[in-house]
């Protein structure tokens, strides 16, 4: 079966079963994560197996007993409902799917039947005699007497065993790879049915769990036609959910599948077009024209996609970007008060429209503003820019950061341990740096520059770089009296690695993630970040570039926040935020978790997961009523979430 038309599709409210948008996520119990194996239709069932017979066989039940009827999940829910039990009937199916991330805390299978529906079964019995949990793997048989249908609080369908009894028997049946290859085909062409039903959410999990199927340990001995036919499954699989997530607005994943698919097929035209779609619907004009550009290139070998259908998304492209451009000039000088002091030779008149030279040399680096619109007001770009720290660039890097972005302003949110190990005067020697500290007695933030000159007058004719440490204020504060009593008598002894370590594990090393860090500084550090929205307030101190070690966590948290007051929703704040974990390198990441791991403080740190941001914004919303209502708490009121506001957005 052909991969269904996006076109004919209509945009859906979400409200099914993948872990695609926030919405739904919430409302997953148990299947987070990515199952084993998944649900879908399998022709295995139609052509080679048969499964009364066995269960014909099954100790426990007499010849000619009536639990010998068998009885299908459709015939259960429709002949018997919720009310009462099959009794003298017997379920038979095939594992389809077992939750590998819950097993210990709550064993639960999907059990497969003749007709290909499945449905969920969770476990209640602690340690069964008559049959083993270490045989219900994917592809074995399971048996189940007297089946009764329940519903579960999540809405989901299935059974609730108490009762060792109740399973009749266990078949351990190991899957080669041709019955792999048959439950992922199986799988894609359900996904392909949810995807014409719109059902999006549904389609994705059906795509990802026929991609398990494919990839992982299976396929390394098998005929060489076997593994090019993985491969082509693999492929198709990233493109269907590249096209799922782009219908469900996921336009970070869709980029993420198009990736992997073009990854295991650089030519292909279809990966190509579907990666340019992505980068367009988030802003991104000048990756989508090269992937359209791509995409047109190979075309003529790649029939899936139409070159008049490239070309047209292309010209869309080509004309948003132009108009932008034209748009663009002049605007600058103005918003940063008249005539720039910099001049064209500090290279400001490259942000009047002309295209910026990519920065390659700092991970995670992007514009802020990427998606076009927020409540319906298109946003200026090449104002605001978020990064890891920028000590790390290379020299060329910097120049391009001061002479073609016109960088003004620095905000580095690098703990006092990391900008001591790396300091900013290295590489950002163009710039004048400005320590800000709160006053413990009136928790003003109180800014300090070396030499006579104001700092007034620094943030108006300097570039500046603002050193901000949230981290390790916190962390003090969390630390008992006896505990500070601790630390001192390290220094005292000059043991003052072993007084840091022993700060860090008594504070970061006791929270349960990042999640809890955020929350921390929001509920502590709030005159710093006050401190940091009003210098983001004034239009003076534009250009700016938001930093810290990796650029995510201090500065995710400061993005969250900005662009939660321009009026970005849930959705455009989760892309943001999860857009990290494809900018991190890995070899940057595997040595923040190695030092982390070092320091006594949990590895989850040094990576960027949804739940993390999911429960940030379920914390602001329970306890604030969102960013809005937080940062009007600290102290930045209506008028001062308005400028900022005006600044950013275009009629």
């Amino acid at each position: 079966m052909g991969e269904p038309k996006e076109e004919e599709k209509k945009e859906v409210t979400l409200h099914g079963t993948s872990d695609y948008s926030p919405e739904v996520k919430k409302m997953l119990k148990g299947w987070q994560g990515g199952p084993v194996y998944g649900p879908g239709y399998n022709k295995v069932l139609e052509t080679e197996w048969d499964p009364l017979p066995q269960a014909q066989k099954v100790k426990g039940l007499e010849e000619g007993e009536e639990g010998l009827k068998e009885i299908t999940w459709k015939q259960l829910r429709e002949d018997y409902g919720f009310a009462k039990p099959a009794t003298g009937c017997v379920l038979v199916g095939d594992v389809s799917q077992r939750d590998k991330n819950n097993w210990q805390y709550q064993k639960h299978v999907k059990l497969r039947d003749r007709d290909g529906t499945e449905q969920a079964v969770f476990f209640y019995v602690d340690e069964p005699g008559r049959w083993s949990y270490d045989e219900m793997h994917v592809g074995s048989l399971m048996v189940v007497r007297n089946p009764a249908m329940h519903r579960f609080m999540d809405g989901q369908d299935g059974m609730r065993l108490e009762d060792e009894r109740l399973v009749a028997q266990v078949i351990h049946r190991p899957l080669n790879d041709t019955k792999r290859m048959d439950y992922a085909s199986g799988m894609r062409e359900n996904g392909n049915r949810k995807f014409k039903e719109e059902k999006f959410e549904d389609a994705v999990e059906y795509y990802e769990t026929a991609l398990n199927h494919v990839t992982g340990s299976g396929f390394h001995d098998a005929p060489a036609a076997l593994r090019a036919e993985a491969r082509e499954m693999e492929l198709k699989c990233h493109n269907n959910i590249a096209a799922a997530a782009a219908k469900l607005k996921n336009y970070v994943g869709a980029i993420e599948h198009s990736n992997k698919a073009l990854a295991i097929n650089p030519k292909s035209a279809k990966a190509h077009f579907r990666l340019g779609t992505s980068h367009a619907a988030r802003g991104n004009d000048k990756e989508a024209q090269k992937a359209f550009n791509k995409a047109l290139e190979h075309a003529a070998a790649d029939p899936s996609v139409s070159v008049g259908q490239i070309k047209t998304e292309l010209a869309k492209v080509m004309g948003d970007y132009n108009a932008q451009k034209n748009s663009m000039k002049g605007m600058y000088s103005g918003f940063l008060g008249g005539k720039s002091q910099f001049g064209p030779k500090k290279g400001m008149s490259a942000l009047s429209g002309g295209s910026l030279t990519e920065i390659t040399s700092a991970c995670n680096f992007r514009d802020l503003t990427l998606f076009k619109k927020v409540k319906g007001k298109r946003l200026h770009k090449a104002l605001l820019y978020r990064s890891s720290t920028l000590c790390n660039a290379s020299d060329e890097d910097i120049k391009v950061l001061v002479k073609e972005y016109g960088i003004k302003t620095v905000l580095d949110l690098r703990s006092a341990e990391e900008r001591a190990a790396n300091p900013n005067d290295k590489k950002l020697s163009d710039f004048t740096r400005v320590s800000a500290k709160e006053d413990p007695y009136t928790l003003d933030v109180v800014e300090t520059v070396e030499g006579e000159k104001a700092v007034a007058d620094v943030f108006k004719e300097d570039r500046v770089v603002v050193e901000v440490d949230m981290v390790t204020e916190m962390c003090w504060e969390k630390l008992s009296q006896q505990q500070k009593a601790v630390y001192y008598l390290f220094i005292y002894l000059c043991q003052q690695a072993s007084g840091k370590a022993y700060v860090t594990q008594n504070s970061l090393g006791m929270m349960e993630g990042p999640g809890e860090l955020y929350r921390e500084v929001l509920d502590t550090q709030y005159p710093y970040i006050l401190y940091l929205m009003r210098k983001l307030a004034d239009p003076g101190n534009y250009p700016v570039v938001i930093s810290c070690d990796l650029g995510k966590d201090m500065t995710a948290l400061l993005s969250l926040l900005v662009l939660g007051c321009l009026g970005a929703d849930d959705t455009a704040l989760v892309d943001d935020f999860m857009q990290s974990q494809a900018d991190i390198w890995d070899s940057q990441r595997k040595a923040s978790a190695a030092a982390l791991t070092k320091a006594g403080v949990d590895a989850s740190f040094a990576y960027v997961e949804y739940d993390t941001v999911a429960t940030l914004l379920d914390f602001l919303d329970g306890r604030y009523c969102g960013v809005a209502g937080y940062l009007a708490h600290i102290g930045f009121k209506g008028e001062e979430q308005a400028a900022l506001r005006k600044a950013f957005t275009k009629e």
